[in-house]
């Protein structure tokens, strides 16, 4: 099972990507999406929806836990 974690924030945003299968637990990425403040605030979302977008068609996610 993939599992996607978000740490949501709009100037950063973390994220990793970890595979569980039985009892072993493997990090398969993480990362961060930082956006510019002088950009207006629909822009920033913007753009962290496209970078989140991408990573669930990256990686396929079963389930996705944001904090």
């Amino acid at each position: 099972m993939i599992i996607l974690g978000i740490d949501p924030g709009v100037a950063t945003t973390g994220w990793g990507v970890i595979q569980k299968e039985k009892q072993d637990i493997v990090l398969i990425a993480y990362g961060t999406i930082q956006t510019k403040p002088s950009l207006s605030k629909g822009k920033r979302l913007k753009e962290i929806y496209l970078k989140l977008s991408a990573l669930i068609v990256k990686y396929r996610p079963e389930i996705v836990a944001v904090e």
